[in-house]
């Protein structure tokens, strides 16, 4: 990508989330396990349309929303001093799926300053399953056992989530979601609560509309958790980081 920016503090990163943040997707996952099902004729036609549809559909009207919201909002902090960036930090979601890519987002902020050169916020997450917006179609091919190739390396991020097993009891179709693939996915904001409900309206008003509040951040407490119950190397960084809901 190659391009030039005039005011570099427009630059959304992954790192800069605040505890309270809301976590908003713009597109609805399930691609790799879709397309995994349409390889073996075991997707209806409407299905694959709809997940088409999705991913041709461009980041960029998102992005100028978050932008705008960058450039003309000012935020009041509970300490009085002021915010001029309450569109925190964001990635998009491809390859890693959601799981993969709100992890990366929380660990971001492990070593990193920020503008007055203090330590960010140390961050979990909270994840709403049932406000996560799901292609039909990746939900039809979980159900039939059917997963993306490299779902299995996705998978090895189930460490970060706390109660890994009860979620994937709870939710046997969604949750294995979290983990799949996705091409031309959607964009991951972590954004400040007091402009969320007004940011989700302006990317719906703007066609972005599966734009959905999916979850909130909160604070990253690293000695809570002590072993690994997967059975596998599992840095103090990843170990529950996110919570199922």
């Amino acid at each position: 990508v190659n391009g030039c920016i005039s005011d570099p503090k427009l630059l959304l990163r992954k790192q800069g989330g605040k505890i309270g943040d809301k976590i908003i997707l713009t597109k609805a996952i399930g691609t790799g396990a879709l397309f995994a099902a349409d390889m073996r004729a075991k997707c209806r036609g409407v299905l694959v349309e709809e997940a088409i549809k999705s991913m041709t559909s461009s980041n960029r009207t998102a992005s100028r929303v978050a932008m705008e919201y960058i450039q003309n909002e000012t935020l009041q902090e509970e300490d009085g001093s002021l915010c001029q960036k309450p569109v925190h930090s964001a990635t998009d979601v491809t390859g890693f799926g959601l799981a993969g890519h709100l992890l990366e987002m929380l660990i971001a902020n492990d070593d990193g300053k920020d503008e007055s050169g203090a330590p960010m916020e140390r961050i979990a997450a909270i994840l709403f399953m049932n406000q996560i917006p799901y292609l039909q179609g990746g939900l039809e091919a979980v159900q039939d056992g059917i997963l993306s190739s490299l779902y299995r390396e996705n998978f090895r991020s189930r460490r970060a989530v706390t109660n890994h097993k009860e979620a994937l009891e709870k939710f046997p179709a969604r949750y294995p979601l979290l983990f799949d693939p996705q091409t031309a996915g959607g964009l991951l904001f972590f954004v400040s609560s007091s402009i969320c409900d007004r940011f989700i309206e302006s990317l719906q008003e703007n066609g972005v509309i599966a734009a959905s509040v999916i979850g909130e951040l909160i604070e990253f407490s690293p000695n809570a958790v002590e072993t690994c119950q997967m059975g596998m190397d599992c840095g103090s960084d990843t170990i529950g980081r996110i919570f199922i809901q």
